[in-house]
């Protein structure tokens, strides 16, 4: 989404194994996405050439609920998500693991503005085993606030090299079970879980 006013809306997808010569292999929204959302969406996979793997966000206002962004890459910075002179996307229940790059920010990057409290705006969320780091371009940790977690996801299945066929349910046994918003809750009226399998709309997938 690039250029033009719109609002989009992004639900129960996947974008995978998606490669891009520049930057974001993955999901893009530049310039006037006003109020764009993202929810239930699985984010893997994606490769960059140059910055940010799986998900950009330029001069907009994005919100993502329940997504997993997890083993994308990127040869320069930003593996898993980019924010880039707006204010920080919402960020709840999101998972951001395993992502790679070779420069820094192998999980989330912001760059070039002055984000208002940027780690308001990461609740609930696990943002781990990224490399070479999780987080660039914060004043404050968000692993340290906002019941947001540093865990394995646990997925029952990562382990093929066909993205596709990978199962994102979590173990049982994942800290990422009921760790979400208590405000939202997966279809069987417990807490939601983190991820792109978990909140109230989780059972449309």
């Amino acid at each position: 989404s690039e250029g033009y006013p719109s609002s989009p809306a992004l639900s129960h997808s996947w974008i995978v194994d998606n490669h891009a010569t520049v930057s974001t292999g993955g999901l893009h929204f530049g310039s006037e996405s006003s109020d764009a959302s993202v929810t239930n969406v699985v984010i893997a996979g994606n490769t960059s050439d140059q910055h940010t793997g799986g998900v950009s966000v330029h001069d907009s206002s994005v919100s993502y609920t329940n997504v997993a962004v997890i083993a994308n890459e990127a040869q320069a910075d930003a593996g898993g998500m980019r924010a880039h002179e707006i204010e920080m996307p919402t960020l709840r229940n999101i998972d951001v693991s395993s992502n790679v790059a070779s420069g820094t920010a192998g999980g989330i990057q912001l760059v070039g503005a002055d984000f208002l409290d940027p780690q308001d705006s990461i609740t609930y969320c696990n943002v781990c085993q990224n490399s070479p780091d999780d987080y660039v371009g914060f004043t404050v940790d968000p692993a340290a606030v906002n019941h947001n977690l540093c865990e394995s996801p646990l997925y029952w299945d990562v382990a093929g090299s066909d993205t596709l066929l990978w199962d994102l349910h979590l173990d049982p046994t994942s800290s990422l079970v009921g760790a979400g918003d208590p405000s939202l809750v997966d279809p069987d009226g417990t807490y939601s879980d983190i991820g792109a399998y978990g909140g109230p709309y989780s059972d449309q997938w």
